[in-house]
């Protein structure tokens, strides 16, 4: 019996990397990552100090109410593929293009599915202004959609700096063009602007880059895909809940206190994320296609786990404690004077950064080990607990209702991660109550040594406090890099290239 040729175009999506090779990518990417990270977050934060100013928090509220049914969509219409297309061991190109065409056929449901919400949703929060919105933002579903298998492509074949560099150049674009929508006077729009645009720009670019077409519709097999579809239905659908549990906030601030309620929680929800979203968010690329790659190599992969999670808290955890310290200087000194009441709302939000390494480590080992039902199961636990903890809260007003919610998500969720983590992975518990512990302790710690620190420093003026502030998290963070042998040595390592980059360029 012959055997039946192979297709060429499946050498496209091989794969092997021994695990020095991928310390090697890892560590190069990641360190790209960041400095693309950084770029974006201070993009955006520029952006989200202009369009505050333009637009009041009475119009903004209108593009905030869209927002939680729309990344809800966008997340499912997408079907999670781009987890299974990086953590499978092998994959053909007839079975990538079919998950294409399939993913090509949900996104546009998933986009019709918001046209027809549109009235509905103006009607629920009673405000046509709505309607409108919901069209529009239908097309960056249809849009993301598309550019998911072109994006997972690329972290499967561990192109990161292509591909990080065609979405920061997308994103640095859609956001040009929403500030300048807002100077022009397209309030609430200017938002609306930016999340079509993006994804349209981002498909332009990786497109043609990433050196791979499907073949036609007609030749697709879905049958053939089952299995890469159960385990992405089951991402998917752990991050649309995971979704919806991060939007009920702003959907019973709306509901029960108001559209400038709703405003007010999106916007400082936003801030809150600025942190995780730029730096942690675009790391998971790196790290899921590296854990997928050493699943098979498990004290390769307990190394890299070990050492991602001190690493990531320490980037993360002085963040949190600006935010939880310093939210009303802050807000006085960027935002302005429309949007005072978010101080409380921040100061709560910093819980986001504070639990973000866990959460984010936890979610790619799950990925990487295939334990998408898991997941799963983890973000209805987390939906329940968090949405009661909101509607029980916002009988007393927003701020406590922010309280509640995060929480919640500190004492019940991010526990359960850890142990789901450990019984589908076998990672020791030890191992990874060390590596997470010391630096939770710590930020809680400096969190209130910081709230003293502003108390005694009562009747002197903002910046002095702020100053005092930052002096004194960076003396605490700083001696936590230098009693850690493995971030003192990533820390002299940084510094050293830096300063090699630097004295090549000095002209002779």
């Amino acid at each position: 019996m012959t055997t039946p040729p192979t297709d060429p175009r499946d050498a496209f999506f091989a794969v092997d990397f021994d695990a020095a090779a991928i310390g090697r990518r890892t560590g190069r990417a990641s360190r790209l990552i960041l400095i693309m990270a950084v770029g974006k977050f201070l993009l955006h934060l520029v952006s989200l100090f202009i369009i505050s100013r333009l637009v009041p928090p009475e119009e903004f509220g209108v593009a905030a109410l869209a927002m939680p049914i729309i990344l809800i969509v966008t997340q499912l219409s997408q079907f999670g593929l781009v987890e299974p297309i990086v953590q499978s061991r092998a994959l053909s190109h007839r079975l990538v293009s079919s998950l294409f065409w399939f993913n090509f056929l949900f996104g546009a449901g998933f986009a019709l599915i918001v046209v027809l919400l549109a009235g509905p949703a103006a009607q629920l929060y009673g405000d046509p202004r709505v309607a409108p919105v919901f069209r529009v933002l239908a097309l960056s579903v249809f849009l993301s959609a598309i550019s998911t298998p072109y994006i997972a492509i690329l972290r499967r074949r561990m192109q990161f700096k292509l591909l990080e560099l065609a979405l920061f150049a997308a994103f640095a674009l859609s956001i040009l063009v929403a500030v300048i929508a807002a100077w022009a006077g397209a309030s609430y729009w200017a938002v609306v602007i930016q999340h079509a645009l993006q994804p349209a720009i981002t498909i332009a670019i990786l497109a043609p880059l990433c050196g791979w077409a499907p073949s036609p519709p007609w030749l697709a097999k879905l049958g053939e895909a089952k299995r890469l579809l159960k385990f992405g239905g089951h991402v998917a659908l752990a991050g649309v809940v995971a979704r919806i549990g991060q939007s009920v906030p702003t959907i019973v601030a709306g509901r029960f206190l108001g559209i400038e309620a709703a405003g007010l929680y999106y916007r400082s929800f936003t801030i809150a994320q600025l942190v995780p979203q730029r730096a942690i968010a675009p790391l998971a690329s790196v790290f899921v296609a590296s854990l997928s790659r050493l699943q098979d190599q498990p004290e390769d992969y307990r190394r890299m786990v070990e050492r991602m999670l001190p690493r990531m808290s320490v980037l993360l955890m002085p963040v949190g404690v600006l935010l939880a310290t310093l939210p009303d200087v802050m807000v006085r000194y960027t935002l302005g004077p429309n949007w005072v009441e978010t101080a409380p709302l921040i100061a709560w939000m910093s819980v986001v950064i504070i639990q973000a390494p866990v959460f984010s480590v936890g979610n790619w080992i799950l990925i990487s080990v295939g334990a998408s039902r898991a997941m799963l199961n983890f973000a209805v636990f987390g939906l329940v607990a968090t949405t009661a903890a909101a509607l029980i809260g916002v009988r007393y007003g927003i701020e406590t209702m922010t309280a509640a919610y995060m929480l919640s998500s500190l004492f019940l969720r991010m526990p359960s991660l850890l142990v789901l983590a450990h019984r589908h992975s076998g990672l020791p518990y030890g191992g990874l109550l060390r590596a997470c512990g010391i630096d939770l302790a710590l930020v809680l710690g400096t969190i209130a040594a910081m709230l003293g620190l502003r108390a005694a420093l009562a009747g002197y003026g903002d910046l002095i406090q702020a100053a005092a502030v930052c002096l004194a998290i960076a003396l605490i963070y700083g001696a936590r890099i230098l009693l850690d042998p493995v971030l003192r040595l990533d820390a002299w390592g940084m510094l050293y290239k830096i300063a090699s980059r630097l004295s090549r360029r000095r002209p002779v």
